[in-house]
Order: C-alpha cells, then sequence, then structure tokens
C-alpha cells in the first residue's frame, strides 16, 4: 500500500466520522494527517511507530493506524 492509498483511507474515515457525528477534532486530525501523508516523500508502510510520530500531526494513535 502506497502513501496515497492510505491518505485516501484517512479521508474516507474522516468523512464517515462526520456522518456519525464524532468528535470534530478527531475528524479534523484525520484530515490533517490524510493532507500531510499524502506529501511525504518516505514509503510510510516500511515506518515504525516511532518514526510515524515523528511526522508532525500524526501521534500514537495515528501511527497504529497507519501500521494496521
Amino acid at each position: 500500500m502506497d502513501n496515497q492509498d492510505i491518505a485516501r483511507i484517512f479521508e474516507e474515515i474522516s468523512d464517515l466520522l462526520e456522518i456519525k457525528g464524532a468528535n470534530p477534532f478527531k475528524i479534523r486530525a484525520y484530515r490533517n494527517a490524510a493532507e500531510t501523508l499524502a506529501s511525504i516523500p518516505e514509503r510510510l508502510s516500511a515506518m515504525d511507530v516511532n518514526s510515524l510520530r515523528a511526522i508532525p500531526g500524526i501521534g500514537k494513535d495515528l501511527a497504529t493506524r497507519i501500521r494496521e
């Protein structure tokens, strides 16, 4: 799975969260992450959780989701 695929999934998750009426901060976190991940030149699938957490806007939960 490439970075664009991961970013697209995060965008879809943010849309589903919005439809569900989830916390707006969580929705924004997924949207911002999708935008950030699409522009990262390194392969996200090859990065470990600590490397992912070093990306601005990617916290523990989002890093875990990327690894999943």
